[in-house]
């Protein structure tokens, strides 16, 4: 008989005495970070727990990627229906390898040991997870916030049978799997989370994610959640740190290598997607000359379009995987820690610069959701609240959190119907935010020149 079928036969609770560390803002980093901490590993120069800005910038701490995904009708003579792709921290390529992704890198460069365990077989992920949880050991996972019913080319054959297809006042072509995470924001797909107990008696797995609190899933849940990810079915990320990192300035120099090198030696393009520093520089064209084919007039013409694109940008600038500007406040905090750790005192004033940097995608990510048009600064109020409710209470609000995630879905109602500014006035607007695009494109690009001028190897 399976684990699973044994342990649900009586019944137990299993949670991992002394896991005390909740929360996140760069999820990846800070779900190491937690079990870091738990295991009681510390940073070998100052003998405290790692911070998450450290093991963030170990991994590659920044990104530039820009891309728009495009549903092209049969019937030339209907809209393109477009939608924003956009991510801010480390990425290597288009498409992530595993070996190439944050978490292994800051595993490999810190000498932990990781074991990871992906499975078609829910009971088998679960006899996993219930073993790991025995030993006293968390799992890290992938589970799916917001998912689309159906593939891309299902997506375009409705699209092509139904002109309505993409509703403006509905995300009829999604679900929520995770019953707590109720922002209507469905491109928010995937999140990382680290279960360390399971009660048999209520059938909940205990976890943690971005919420400074603990959060639950019922087991039926949590398995509906973690399996439906294509890719990464049902994984499980084992951690085995070492007792001691031998030579963190080697994984801080490696962390910046791989910072500086993608954001500005690779290719500009892969897959269509806009990659490096100049990914900015891309965007601010397509905003300043907005009529244009691949401007966003043309690729977000309709109001429910246009709505999305800019929240979209807003989040991920102010919250999501984030605390504030696109993560490049963090990275200003990683800068002054490796400033002490390698004996560099130049890093400082370069950290100096990334927090003015972070300053200035906050002020963009607030132009996205402008206080002179009421409607869209009261999403935005609207979403920063739900965020720092999420952040301070998690699940045990959810009452607050379900109103302000139905403000937010009115308001995209009522700007669906009629967007709050008329064709010439979207122009300038669009204009306005591509030039604060170009301004952070120049303020980047020198502070990274500068970068790699402090290591001869870049």
């Amino acid at each position: 008989m399976l684990l699973l079928m044994h342990y649900l036969a009586n019944v137990f609770k299993m949670i991992i005495e002394g896991y005390s560390k909740f929360g996140a803002t760069e999820r990846t980093a800070g779900a190491i970070r937690n079990i870091l901490d738990y295991e009681g590993i510390e940073a070998p120069h100052n003998r405290e727990p790692f911070s998450e800005a450290l093991l963030m910038g170990i991994g590659g701490g920044l990104g530039a990627e820009y891309a728009t995904w495009a549903f092209k009708p049969l019937d030339p003579s209907r809209p393109r229906k477009s939608k924003l792709y956009l991510r801010f921290h480390h990425v290597k390529n288009y498409v992530e390898k595993n070996e190439e992704s944050m978490l292994p890198k800051i595993a490999n460069r810190l000498g932990i040991k990781l074991t990871i365990k992906e499975t078609a077989s829910t009971e088998r992920a679960n006899d996993f997870l219930l073993e790991s949880l025995r030993s006293s050991k968390p799992i890290i996972t992938n589970l799916s916030v917001w998912h689309s019913q159906f593939l891309r080319k299902e997506i375009n054959e409705r699209y092509n049978q139904d002109p309505n297809f993409f509703p403006p006042l509905l995300y009829d072509e999604y679900v929520n799997f995770l019953p707590y995470f109720t922002l209507p924001y469905p491109w928010i797909q995937h999140n990382i989370a680290t279960v360390f107990g399971f009660d048999s008696e209520s059938n909940q797995v205990h976890l943690t994610d971005s919420s400074t609190q603990p959060q639950t899933l019922t087991l039926p849940q949590f398995n509906l959640s973690r399996g439906i990810i294509r890719g990464r079915k049902n994984a499980s990320i084992l951690l085995a740190p070492p007792a001691k990192v031998k030579d963190l300035s080697k994984a801080i120099r490696a962390g910046i290598h791989d910072c500086v090198t993608s954001l500005l030696h690779e290719k500009t393009v892969v897959s269509g997607a806009h990659l490096r520093v100049d990914t900015w520089a891309a965007i601010a064209k397509a905003l300043t000359e907005s009529e244009k084919k691949r401007g966003w007039s043309t690729l977000f013409a309709e109001p429910w379009q246009l709505f999305d694109t800019l929240t979209r940008l807003h989040a991920q600038i102010a919250f999501f995987n984030s605390d504030g500007g696109a993560l490049r406040s963090s990275y200003s905090d990683f800068l002054e820690e490796a400033s002490t750790i390698l004996g560099k005192p130049a890093l400082r004033e370069i950290a100096r610069q990334f927090a003015d940097i972070g300053i200035m995608w906050d002020d963009l990510g607030t132009d996205a959701l402008p206080d002179d048009i009421s409607q869209l600064q009261d999403v935005r109020i609207a979403a920063l609240k739900w965020h720092t409710l999420y952040k301070v209470h998690g699940q045990s609000d959810a009452q607050r959190l379900e109103t302000e995630a139905e403000k937010i879905k009115e308001i995209r109602a009522q700007v669906s119907e009629q967007f709050p500014l008329n064709p010439k006035e979207r122009l300038a607007f669009f204009n306005d935010l591509g030039l604060r695009f170009l301004d952070i494109y120049d303020a980047e690009k020198a502070a990274l020149l500068e970068l790699r001028k402090q290591f001869t190897w870049l």
